[in-house]
């Protein structure tokens, strides 16, 4: 399925061939003098297959004792206690990315800016991401690092550095999510989470074996999750709610979503991400005239976590097309981040140096606590795993390797 990039359905004839043959090679072993080969070739896989995930587990053991305190945001702000203490709000928007990316799909998508400008947010349309994935921006924008400090799902799933220092100071936690993909596995710790945890991991396994493969998507997978319905009426109760003390809320929503990443893209994949796309644009109004109208002096993020894999093969390139083939859509494609911030007062810009979407909580506690030194543990702006596009990356805002090496990735005015 990989190899062909089936999505959801292969070839019957391929499948069939496929088959065939891994029949006929295990019968001839089995009639044949070497039939202990192949009784050691099985008994060899069911060992190597238990072994290994015994000795990945052991040093995500080992990994999770990585000293938090070495955390530079962690340990700039220390035990002080921030100037002022605003709701904050993280609004993630799964694949969603800045207009000058979508005009190259041929949508326009600067109704939806304008609308946030109206609210009060400041765009910056040149933010990028480090990594290509959820997990992996995610994890790395909530611990401010390049590090997971343990389980990648760790810091989505309430324990990061982030979660830590607002807990200390007297936040309290929410992990709005419309599945728990982000903790499962791991569990999470937030103070407030949906949905619950109920699915057990083997009944995930069972599902995906009689489906026939693994996919991302995770309805299909058995993740346990509230519908859509369920999750934005969960979602808007908390937002028209405002709660006693102060709260700290990572809301994601699976909208408008990446493509299949079968490793070939539909004929109308674009246009089914505009489709989705539409839906998240009313989607974040809802969430955001409510958080506005009930929460006037939050703090306000609304942001994607990476692209949605429009271009090429709607995939990782890697192995796929050579690093000459790469072009700064590709780029954009795969890790451009939108991102809006509505912040409480007019000073903000002293403290809002933000270059990848990692930076983010170093500019925001930077004006928690009106001090711009904070500043100093914003990471290296640098893709650092750039396997889905072919081994180019991005330092500081400009190309490194591909078709428009040496250039900037976004075009855009500022």
């Amino acid at each position: 399925s990989n190899y062909f990039a089936w999505f959801e359905e292969g070839s019957l004839k391929i499948q069939l061939m496929v088959f065939g043959f891994v029949f006929l090679v295990i019968l001839l072993f089995y009639y044949s003098d070497q039939r202990r080969l192949l009784y050691l070739f099985i008994v060899l896989n069911f060992v190597g297959n238990s072994v290994v995930p015994l000795l990945s587990q052991s040093s995500q053991t080992v990994a999770s004792s990585f000293p938090v305190n070495e955390n530079e945001l962690a340990t700039v702000v220390g035990e002080r206690m921030p100037a002022i203490t605003p709701n904050i709000y993280l609004l993630i928007y799964d694949a969603y990315v800045p207009n000058e990316t979508m005009f190259a799909y041929g949508i326009d998508n600067s109704a939806q800016e304008n609308y946030l400008s109206q609210q009060g947010f400041n765009i910056y349309p040149h933010t990028y991401s480090i990594g290509p994935s959820s997990i992996t921006t995610m994890s790395k924008v909530l611990n401010a690092s390049t590090e997971f400090y343990g389980d990648q799902r760790r810091a989505v799933s309430g324990d990061g550095i982030t979660q830590t220092i607002l807990k200390d100071v007297g936040y309290r936690t929410y992990g709005l999510f419309f599945s728990d993909y982000m903790f499962s596995g791991y569990g999470e710790s937030y103070d407030y989470s949906i949905p619950e945890r109920s699915t057990p991991p083997y009944v995930q396994l069972l599902k995906s074996i009689f489906i026939g493969e693994f996919r991302y998507n995770v309805e299909k997978v058995g993740f346990n999750q509230a519908s859509r319905d369920e999750f934005v009426a969960a979602k808007q109760r908390i937002f028209a709610t405002l709660p006693e003390g102060r709260i700290f809320v990572y809301m994601h929503s699976d909208l408008p979503s990446h493509s299949q990443i079968s490793g070939a893209c539909l004929p109308d994949e674009v246009d089914l991400f505009e489709e989705r796309l539409i839906r998240a644009n009313v989607e974040m109004k809802q969430d955001v005239d409510l958080i506005v109208q009930n929460d006037t002096g939050a703090l306000v993020i609304v942001a994607g976590d990476h692209g949605p894999f429009l271009t090429k093969n709607c995939r990782s390139t890697t192995g796929v097309y050579d690093i000459s083939e790469i072009s700064r859509l590709d780029i954009q494609d795969r890790y451009g981040t939108f991102l809006a911030i509505r912040w409480p007062t007019g000073d903000f810009e002293q403290y809002d140096d933000i270059t990848v979407l990692q930076d983010l909580f170093p500019a925001v506690f930077a004006y928690l606590y009106q001090d711009r030194t904070i500043l100093g543990s914003k990471i290296e702006p640098i893709i650092i795993a750039p396997d889905a596009i072919s081994g180019a990356s991005v330092n500081d805002g400009i190309i490194d390797g591909g078709i428009n090496d040496g250039e900037p990735l976004f075009l855009s005015d500022k």
